[in-house]
């Protein structure tokens, strides 16, 4: 789309292939004016020659819901894939390495409301019952 103020940054292997340097882990990326409105997920639109993407409709939650279910489907996974099995793996992935404080604030919780243990907390508990009962390591 020509977002980005650098005339380099073309394609996303260029944007990847970008090494940040010294103490930073991360480099900043400016983007064009003009595009700072514009929809990162659009529609589609079907012209009579193919598939051209909307500059500016943005996708509705029911056509991005579709594209998710129809992902995991094609991925071959077990369950569908939803919105939320973004956030509760985002959710899971915090809760390993950070304070529950800075974990519902990733999530944007209420301090010490507990939403996490009651909607995200991981259903497949990640412990060998069995191997607790035996003694095993």
């Amino acid at each position: 789309d020509g977002a980005f103020e650098a005339p380099s940054l073309t394609t996303v292997e260029r944007v990847f292939e970008h090494k940040a340097w010294g103490p930073v882990v991360s480099t900043p990326l400016s983007w064009k004016q003009e595009i700072l409105k514009t929809p990162i997920f659009r529609q589609d639109k079907k012209p009579a020659d193919g598939v051209v993407t909307s500059p500016t409709l943005a996708l509705t939650y029911s056509q991005f819901r579709d594209c998710l279910n129809r992902l995991g489907l094609a991925a071959g996974f077990l369950e569908k894939l939803t919105n939320y099995c973004f956030r509760r793996g985002t959710a899971n992935v915090v809760d390993r390495t950070a304070t529950d404080a800075v974990r519902d604030q990733v999530m944007r919780h209420n301090p010490n409301s507990a939403v996490y243990s009651g909607a995200y907390i991981n259903e497949r508990v990640p412990f060998d019952v069995l191997s607790a009962v035996l003694e095993r390591p």
